[in-house]
């Protein structure tokens, strides 16, 4: 198993847009083939950051099922309008 990690930015004023759209989209994510669990947190010395962990069975699930399907076509076109700048994605495991 591996953890992605996605850490957003957003728009001044859009924090309640994103917050609904994770929940709308949320099934994307979790009809999407390796998808274990994800959680979203929001910062709280930066209430406009927002920090995305999605387990995934493995990374081919996320960077290939996952990122060239369809649905993360959807997916990511529901949260463009929200975001300050692109996220900033990158992948974990546990060690030891």
């Amino acid at each position: 198993m591996i953890k992605e990690i996605a850490q957003f930015s957003i728009q001044p004023g859009m924090d309640g847009a994103f917050e609904r759209v994770f929940k709308k989209s949320k099934h994307v994510l979790e009809d999407a083939r390796g998808y274990v669990d994800a959680t979203m947190l929001r910062g709280l010395e930066d209430p406009l950051s927002y920090t995305l962990i999605v387990t995934w069975k493995t990374l081919e699930d996320h960077v290939v099922h996952f990122l060239q399907s369809p649905a993360f076509e959807v997916w990511r076109d529901q949260f463009g309008p929200t975001l300050a700048a692109a996220p900033n994605v990158f992948h974990v495991q546990t060690v030891g």
